[in-house]
């Protein structure tokens, strides 16, 4: 095998894991109830996702499940609600709320949904905050566009894409007086 090769097939490797961590974007209530047979991979997902403390490796403790319960409903929900449980200073209400936005239990659009996600995770690939805003907005209001399609290759881990979107080229700069 040549050299060549072997690094499109770990390149082909590299994308398809990113593709199955992006995959994890869509949690629902059902996801992370106790009983799915991936609840701990799920709930790990989810603390990555809702950018918890200490969530970068997947890390959540009992109160994320104890949010996470009340949120959706499940058991005995009669010690603390969610605000007591943020004023006693258990959990952050920036915790609450990006769980919230992980398992879609805000009320935002799915095109702002879609919209913040692309632009948190360009610029967690180094792109300006105005760049990843303009880039995000392509990729939520225009998925069938030029930007909007590099956006999604992006997205799934495509190098070539990724290095292309950081130089935030022309045709990705959203008039917003249109």
């Amino acid at each position: 095998m040549g050299f060549q090769t072997a690094l499109s097939k770990i390149g082909v490797g590299i994308s398809l894991s990113m593709a199955v961590t992006f995959s994890h974007a869509a949690l629902t209530c059902k996801d992370v109830k106790h009983g799915n047979d991936n609840y701990h991979e799920n709930m790990a997902a989810l603390a990555i996702e809702a950018r918890l403390i200490d969530g970068a490796e997947g890390y959540f403790n009992r109160i994320h499940e104890s949010v996470v319960w009340r949120l959706c409903g499940y058991g005995d929900v009669s010690d603390f609600d969610i605000e007591e449980m943020i004023d006693i200073g258990y959990v952050r209400r920036s915790e609450v709320e990006g769980i919230k936005e992980v398992l879609m239990l805000d009320k935002r659009s799915p095109a702002g949904r879609k919209s913040e996600y692309a632009r948190n995770k360009l610029g967690d690939m180094g792109l300006s905050n105005v760049g990843a805003s303009n880039i995000a907005t392509f990729y939520a209001e225009k998925p069938n566009s030029e930007c909007g399609k590099l956006v999604k290759s992006a997205l799934a881990g495509d190098r070539l894409a990724i290095k292309k979107i950081k130089t935030e080229p022309s045709y990705c700069t959203w008039d917003y007086d249109k």
